[in-house]
This record gives structure tokens, C-alpha cells and sequence, in this order.
């Protein structure tokens, strides 16, 4: 009784996206996976150390704020590109990821405002022994300009954290944040395709 079925795969397998095509399914999202290796011997670029700003771990019981905030905030994943996808329905879907991630064995790190509101956040997991996978970030609508400094800043707290490498999935169609991560360092490691069917009509 599936609505819709999706998978990712790998850009250059020719041979599953010919099966995906001739199956029914069509690319929703194309993204890539940067990287950023040998953190420990990583500057941070001037424009970002001179701007570093505080941030802080978020508390658990917190992350209802996260989940908040995050209902309006991306344009871009595997389902906001999805044509078929209502974008209420996208947004609904990030903030209740953003709750199911609080019980998991993650990490948020947060910058916050005077007031104590959250503006950025970036949740994050230990990969191996001392590697680290972005999985979610964004900062508070109206609070865009404030990005980079703050990506900045986790980069460096993770390297102060003493990890060896970093790495993201990031959509090709968010080209503002490609540039961001390439302008810390990253380099494109392996580029993918999302693929959906909507087996029953979307409402």
C-alpha cells in the first residue's frame, strides 16, 4: 500500500538508472557528498576566524525548538524537489525529523541569540572512531546572512573536538551552501541521484 517509493544511488551506475527509468520512477533530487579530511592540520579560512561566534550543545529537551524552526526553513532535500510533493507537506516533514533525531544518538550544537532563542543550528554524528557526519543545519528564518560564520564556527569546534574528518550530503540545486562548504575546504567525494514513484496520487 506504498504511496511513494524512493531509493539513492549513485550517480555514475548507468545500469540502475536505466532500471529506475524504464520502472516508472523519475530524479527528484541530485546531491553530492562533500568532505573535509585531515581536520587536525585544517586552518580556518580568515573571513570565518575573524567572525567565529559562540556555540553550544544543545540540550534534548531543547530540540522541540529545533523541530520548530526547521518547518520553514529548507528549500531543498529529496522530497522539497519533488514536484508532486506538496511543500507543506516537505516542511512537515524536516521538523519531524528533527524530533525522531532527538532520540537518537546524535549531537546539536546551537548558537543562540541574547534572549536565549535558537538562530543555528547543526546536528551531527560520530561516524567510526573520529569522523563526524553533518546530518541537519539551518538557521532561524530572516537569519540567513548568519550561515556562514556559524558553519564556520562548528568546523572549528570540531576540530578543537579533536576529529579527524567531516563530511555532508548537500543537494546540487542548494548551490549557495555547495559554495559554502567548498569555501571551508570540502571537495565533492561522490555525487547521487534520488529516484520516487508515486505509486497513488498525491493529496
Amino acid at each position: 500500500n506504498a504511496e511513494l517509493i524512493y531509493g539513492r544511488f549513485p550517480a555514475k551506475n548507468l545500469k540502475i538508472k536505466e532500471l529506475m527509468l524504464k520502472s516508472g520512477y523519475f530524479v527528484s533530487e541530485t546531491s553530492f557528498i562533500v568532505t573535509l579530511n585531515n581536520l587536525k592540520s585544517f586552518n580556518l579560512p580568515s573571513i570565518y576566524s575573524r567572525r567565529k561566534i559562540d556555540v553550544s550543545i544543545l540540550n534534548t529537551s531543547e530540540y522541540h525548538e529545533v523541530a520548530e524552526i526547521s518547518k520553514d526553513m529548507f528549500n531543498h532535500s529529496r522530497f522539497h524537489e519533488d514536484p508532486f510533493i506538496p511543500k507543506n507537506h516537505a516542511n512537515d516533514r524536516m521538523s519531524l525529523w528533527v524530533k525522531d533525531l532527538a532520540n537518537q544518538n546524535v549531537t546539536c550544537l546551537v548558537n543562540k541569540s541574547t534572549s536565549g532563542a535558537i538562530i543555528s543550528f547543526m546536528i551531527f554524528k560520530v561516524v567510526g572512531s573520529n569522523a563526524v557526519e553533518l546530518i541537519l543545519g539551518g538557521s532561524k528564518k530572516g537569519h540567513e546572512l548568519h550561515s556562514p560564520f556559524f558553519w564556520g564556527s562548528v568546523i572549528n569546534y570540531l576540530k578543537e573536538s579533536n576529529y579527524s574528518k567531516v563530511s555532508t550530503t548537500i543537494s546540487a540545486a542548494n548551490s549557495g551552501v555547495l559554495s559554502l562548504y567548498q569555501s571551508l575546504g570540502f571537495k565533492i567525494t561522490e555525487v547521487n541521484i534520488d529516484y520516487h514513484k508515486h505509486v497513488k496520487p498525491v493529496t
